[in-house]
């Protein structure tokens, strides 16, 4: 399904990644998981999505100008705060794009958006946050948020050179994410009479639902998908297959879900999206980084609907304390899937 919408698009990518990798792998791989997460926090914190990752690079989808900015702004303070010395390079635009939906993980963003986003990006300098004139025109008026113009440049398959700006923070702190309602409303005059026939259809309406939900209600459906192994030593590949069939068999038990097999599971990353004639209501997704000896492992489970991380949990310890480390995930992991789904 294919839709044309109007959004922000956000694009980064770590300066002298392909130079890194080559001096120092395991290193390097260190650090692109640390962005990694980094990224899945605040962009989520932003409103936003991850649309796709690229080697050191990220392309994030924002429905406004001013959470993708804020969120740019949010990277680079996060690697300040945190003394990383990793050099990110962030660029952002709004403009037309078509978003194509095929089921749980298949998402492709794609239009002149894009690819404007993608220019001002690789022309960005690392530290900063550059905007196209179209964002910063959007966004002047923020008492927040400063633009300096940066020039005139010729972007590449770009038929006119496009003036570039980079934005900062007044203050030097990022700003708090705004509270995102799930309604609007209209005021209107609704009459008396009105509101009590529309009360009463309420009330019946919830009552049926409620005897259908005791009578019909089936738990909810969660697939675990294979952990994603981040390491220089393809020995241990199989740490995070063995850590992904564990999570499985551990959740099996559960009565409140509905658990997919291992096999429907690994179907839904190649964006098929559906368990026999069942959508997916949510996913488990994660990594396991291995850096010399030590180990870390990061767990999500998200809302297949809204694309939102409910759970995200890091663990880190050492290779030879591996099985007491798992016990540990497979815990939490469990404890949230009883509580919380």
């Amino acid at each position: 399904m294919k839709e044309h919408q109007l959004n922000a698009i956000l694009f980064s990518d770590i300066v002298g990644y392909s130079s890194q990798m080559a001096a120092d792998e395991a290193s390097t791989l260190e650090v692109l998981q640390r962005n990694r997460l980094r990224h899945q926090r605040i962009v989520t914190h932003y409103h936003g999505r991850i649309v796709d990752t690229i080697g050191d690079g990220h392309l994030c989808l924002f429905s406004s100008s001013l959470d993708a900015v804020y969120a740019g702004l949010a990277l680079q303070h996060d690697l300040q705060a945190n003394q990383d010395d990793t050099q990110l390079r962030v660029g952002i635009h709004v403009g037309d794009t078509v978003v194509e939906r095929d089921g749980l993980r298949g998402m492709r963003v794609i239009g002149d958006a894009v690819n404007t986003a993608s220019r001002i990006e690789s022309n960005a300098p690392a530290p900063g946050v550059w905007v196209s004139a179209r964002v910063a025109t959007d966004l002047r008026s923020n008492a927040q948020l400063t633009f300096e113009s940066a020039g005139l440049f010729t972007l590449k398959n770009l038929p006119e050179a496009m003036e570039l700006f980079e934005v900062r923070s007044v203050s030097g702190r990022v700003p708090a994410a705004s509270p995102r309602a799930r309604f609007s409303y209209r005021h209107q005059q609704i009459s008396r009479t009105r509101v009590v026939a529309l009360a009463t259809v309420l009330c019946f309406s919830l009552a049926a639902a409620f005897v259908a939900s005791q009578v019909f209600d089936t738990p909810d459906s969660l697939a675990v998908l294979p952990l994603e192994y981040v390491g220089a030593d393809a020995d241990y590949q199989y740490l995070a297959s063995a850590l992904t069939s564990r999570l499985q068999s551990h959740l099996a038990p559960f009565e409140n879900i509905n658990l997919a097999s291992q096999a429907n599971a690994r179907r839904l990353t190649d964006a098929s999206g559906y368990l026999g004639d069942e959508e997916v209501d949510f996913f488990m997704e994660g990594s396991l980084l291995l850096v010399g000896q030590q180990v870390t492992i990061e767990i999500s489970v998200v809302e297949a609907d809204e694309d939102s991380i409910l759970f995200s949990e890091q663990w880190q310890g050492d290779l030879d304390q591996l099985e007491a480390l798992e016990t540990s995930v497979l815990d939490s992991v469990a404890d949230y899937v009883a509580t919380s789904l």
